[in-house]
């Protein structure tokens, strides 16, 4: 069994298609500077970033490097040279220039980047994209889908709102096709299986009947469409090249268009212990385009100002270049990004100091961040959830939504 189809048959053997809407949110009253969103693009750089090598360069200092910057449209402000569009694009960006945590290890750091909160085995928290599922999502396509990576769980809201996980899209349309042109069998499999099952309707057999369900579901959705991004017009795709992750973006644009709630892109290669001025020019350049063209294409359609754009990844890199040209582990300074119609563009929260080793000026924490993004979604950071072993729990770990960021 293929990749693709593992991961589409354990998403829905684990509750992926049962949609529907679970426990609500127990919203408290808050005042907004503007309508939150209604759908979320997470770009999520797997490995961590480097912040010298994109949103906060050093130019002319020993941390700081062979790259270089450029001035953005926004005076005075710059970024990497590895990023020359999103530099002219920077008045639709609020930069947050320093988060910090205590997390320097992959899993748990990308765990922490992915919930809000400090990984605890006994306490899984729900991924921020199930939670955005949660607030919103009211069709039969899949609430949240992760495409190049793996979803983290949906944790006390449930499996209707799991993560579907897609590596190749092309690969999926084909397992969607195979699987709708047997749609007939699954029909014939529950006639044949009535007369057991009325006589042996236990847990694993209901179970299995309301997988056929799902999976019939699935299949009556315009997942498959959506997913084909050669639908779109010859002039479009070129727009956004032909690598991997920019027709993952364009893949990511038409679920969002067509009512998915949430989409992760993942974009793998970040973790430049070595030759990382050279890496992370390579992955600066297919990320510069596509998401400055999602952008322009977001602005066209009339998304712009009910989409959030979320980019983050497990940490910083360090001010210290070692001896293979690479950065380690830094997570007391990590830059992330937040864009769409429902933040203030234009904006640049918090500063490090000439040589990028410490914060100065508003430090942040994970908690904070995603207080202030569930803020943009319309969630407020102490909405309160009931867990499945009875104990009521908050969105956030007493994050704070930070000043600046609502438009």
């Amino acid at each position: 069994m293929n990749t693709n189809r593992r991961m589409f048959m354990s998403g829905i053997v684990g509750g992926l298609g049962f949609w529907s809407f679970g426990r609500k949110i127990a919203f408290a009253s808050t005042t907004r500077n503007s309508q939150p969103a209604r759908r979320c693009l997470i770009l999520w750089m797997n490995g961590g970033p480097s912040q010298f090598e994109t949103f906060d360069p050093k130019r002319s200092t020993s941390t700081g490097g062979s790259t270089g910057s450029v001035s953005t449209s926004i005076p005075g402000l710059e970024f990497s040279a590895n990023l020359p569009r999103l530099a002219q694009s920077a008045s639709n960006l609020c930069v947050i220039r320093s988060l910090q945590s205590n997390e320097g290890q992959h899993d748990r750091a990308s765990y922490l980047h992915h919930t809000g909160f400090t990984p605890v085995a006994a306490f899984p928290r729900p991924e921020l994209g199930s939670l955005i599922a949660h607030r919103w999502h009211d069709t039969t396509l899949p609430p949240l889908v992760t495409l190049g990576g793996q979803g983290y769980g949906p944790a006390y809201l449930g499996d209707q709102f799991l993560s579907l996980e897609i590596d190749d899209p092309r690969k999926m349309i084909a397992l969607l096709k195979r699987l709708e042109d047997g749609k007939s069998r699954l029909t014939m499999i529950d006639r044949f299986s009535h007369s057991f099952d009325s006589r042996y309707g236990q847990r694993p057999v209901a179970h299995r009947r309301a997988t056929l369900r799902q999976i019939e579901t699935i299949l009556d959705s315009p997942l498959r469409q959506l997913l084909d991004v050669n639908a779109e017009p010859t002039s479009v795709r070129q727009r956004y090249n032909s690598d991997n992750f920019s027709q993952r973006v364009l893949a990511a644009r038409r679920l969002l268009e067509g009512g998915v709630s949430c989409v992760e892109v993942r974009l793998d290669g970040w973790d430049t212990h070595q030759d990382n001025f050279r890496q992370s020019a390579q992955l600066c350049a297919p990320l510069d385009s596509a998401w400055t063209t999602l952008m322009e294409d977001l602005k066209a359609s009339g998304m712009w100002d009910e989409t959030l754009i979320v980019w983050i990844g497990d940490f910083g890199r360090t001010p210290t270049i070692n001896g293979r040209m690479g950065r380690d582990h830094f997570p007391s300074i990590c830059n992330v990004v937040l864009a769409g119609g429902c933040v203030h563009g234009g904006s640049f929260i918090g500063e490090t100091n000439d040589h990028g080793t410490e914060i100065v000026d508003q430090p942040v924490s994970s908690a904070d961040v995603f207080a202030t993004i569930l803020d943009r979604i319309g969630i407020p950071p102490d909405a309160s959830y009931q867990t499945t072993f009875g104990s009521p729990t908050e969105a956030t770990d007493g994050g704070r939504i930070i000043p600046g960021v609502a438009s």
